[in-house]
C-alpha cells in the first residue's frame, strides 16, 4: 500500500511517494521509497523485500555490464528474467510490486512482467487512482501524493520528492 507518482516537465522529472510501510495490520513510515542503481533510479510500490531483491538483481547486472536498458523491450526482459530467476530460488514466491524506472531522462512503469513508457505523468500503488486524478487536473506530483494520503488509507506520511535535473 503506497503511491509513487512521476511527472515529466520540460527540463526535470518529478519522482515522489508516500512514506508508509504497511506489515500485516501495522504501518510505519520509511525514509523513502526510491532507490538509485547506476544510471537507473527507481520508484517502487509493493513488498519491501521484493524491492531489496530487485536491486540486487540490478545492481549485479549493472555492475557486470551485461543488462541493455534502452527501451521498453529491454526493461520488460530484464524484469521477466528478475522475476523466472526469484521464483526459481523461492518456491512459491510471486512478484507483485509495480516501478517506476527512471533511465537517460526516459521513465517507464511495470507492474508484473508488463512495461511501458511514459510520456508526460504516471502513478503507481493503491493510491494511485486519486493521484492520476490529480496528474490529469494539472497537480504536480507533490500535491497527488497529498491527496493520495488523505484519501487512501494505504497511503501516509508523504510526500518524499526526488527532482531528476536535464
Amino acid at each position: 500500500m503506497s503511491v509513487v507518482v512521476v511527472r515529466r516537465y520540460e527540463n526535470e522529472i518529478v519522482l515522489a511517494s508516500d512514506r508508509q510501510i504497511t506489515y500485516g495490520k501495522q504501518k510505519t513510515l520509511c525514509d523513502s521509497k526510491f532507490f538509485q542503481v547506476g544510471d537507473v533510479i527507481v520508484g517502487f510500490t509493493g513488498a519491501s523485500y521484493e524491492s531489496m531483491l530487485f536491486r540486487n538483481y540490478l545492481s549485479d547486472r549493472l555492475n557486470n555490464d551485461d543488462l541493455d536498458l534502452e527501451d521498453a523491450y529491454d526493461w520488460n526482459e530484464a524484469i521477466f528474467e528478475f522475476q523466472t530467476v526469484i521464483s526459481s530460488k523461492k518456491k512459491d514466491f510471486e512478484c507483485t510490486n509495480s516501478h517506476i524506472l527512471i533511465q537517460n531522462n526516459r521513465i517507464f512503469y511495470s507492474t508484473g512482467s508488463f512495461v511501458q513508457e511514459v510520456m508526460e505523468y504516471m502513478a503507481i500503488g493503491s493510491g494511485s487512482q486519486v493521484a492520476l486524478g490529480v496528474l490529469y487536473l494539472g497537480g504536480t506530483p507533490s500535491d497527488a501524493v497529498k491527496a493520495a494520503c488523505e484519501y487512501d488509507t494505504g497511503c501516509s506520511g508523504g510526500p518524499h520528492l526526488k527532482i531528476i535535473i536535464y
